[in-house]
């Protein structure tokens, strides 16, 4: 992906604010909550879960010193959840998809939350899991899914199972079960992304940056993430002293990151000929056959999305009554 630097400093405003669920959609992610969480959360839990504003900044607390070096490891899974929502909700949904938000609950697989418009109301279906790490682990997680999560998708981060230069990370024998499983599982083949590595560490190094020396990228100087001191940042956030910006309900970091991330489209001036124009304009046909819409209003029960390629996500609303919605990503173009 192109990140230009100005790109990147709308990024790091963008991840220092924090988002709340718009009204409309509470109940229908309180729902998804219960209904994807690993663990036994009560009603009163799951509710204040997710009308507590969502924030990067709770992912610095993952932060640690190894051996005297700073191990960004698993914040780094964290950042990239929230750049993986920005990308999905400025390049990949469409039809009914609404929006795409980070799970409020921090210990379920589905990372993200798709909110989806089924003609009859609000519904969230589970989003990827966004996975980043060593070949091992990352096979073995996308494995995990595919044979107990089925209804989760995974994202690939770092190219693992994306790329054939990750997958030469792989053993024979990894290689040739990956290859068995997406041969009996062809929808559930892991999703890559349009960020790659150098991006996402080049983003979360911005945000350190900032975070500890309130310092734009657009900021000359000569400090770098290697500068960035894990305690002093943890010990700002657990004080109080990292402000979170401003807080937005999520819409706003929808429409932001379509600003940031969306290609822009340069449009000239047509040149227009000088045609005759028949003073009775031709009337157009009227299309007699009855549209999406009023299909679905006439359908009962639950609907669910039928995607157009594998990889497809829940883009498009058909099939039968009773069924539940399976979460098939947007094909990812780099």
């Amino acid at each position: 992906m192109d990140l230009t630097v100005d790109k990147r400093e709308r990024l790091v405003e963008l991840l220092a604010s924090e988002y709340t669920v718009p009204e409309e959609y509470i109940d229908c992610v309180i729902a998804a909550v219960k209904q994807y969480a690993t663990k036994n959360y009560s009603d009163e839990v799951i509710e204040k879960m997710v009308r507590t504003p969502q924030s990067l900044s709770k992912g610095l607390a993952l932060l640690r010193e190894r051996n005297g070096n700073n191990d960004l490891s698993l914040f780094r899974g964290i950042i990239s959840e929230w750049l993986v929502c920005a990308e999905y909700n400025a390049l990949k949904n469409k039809g009914a998809v609404i929006m795409t938000i980070t799970n409020p609950d921090p210990s379920s697989k589905a990372d993200l939350l798709h909110i989806i418009n089924t003609g009859e109301g609000f519904k969230v279906v589970p989003g990827p899991d966004v996975k980043s790490g060593g070949s091992t682990y990352v096979f073995n997680q996308w494995k995990k899914i595919v044979n107990e999560r089925y209804e989760i998708p995974m994202v690939d981060i770092d190219g693992i199972l994306t790329t054939e230069e990750g997958l030469k990370q792989l053993t024979k024998k990894q290689r040739a079960e990956f290859d068995e499983l997406c041969n009996q599982f062809p929808n559930k083949q892991p999703l890559d992304t349009s960020f790659d590595k150098s991006d996402i560490n080049r983003v979360m190094a911005d945000y350190l940056k900032f975070v500890e020396f309130d310092l734009l990228p657009s900021a000359e100087s000569e400090l770098s993430v290697k500068d960035i001191n894990t305690t002093r940042i943890k010990e700002k956030l657990y004080s109080g002293t990292i402000s979170n910006g401003k807080t937005n309900d999520w819409l706003v970091y929808i429409n932001e990151s379509k600003e940031i991330l969306q290609p822009k489209t340069v449009y000239s001036e047509p040149i227009v000929e000088d045609v005759k124009v028949d003073k009775v304009p031709v009337q157009p046909k009227q299309n007699t056959n009855k549209n999406l819409q009023q299909k679905l209003k006439k359908s009962r029960g639950l609907l669910r999305f039928i995607p157009q390629h594998p990889l497809d996500g829940a883009g498009k609303i058909l099939k039968k009554e009773g069924e539940q919605y399976e979460s098939l990503l947007l094909k990812n173009q780099r």
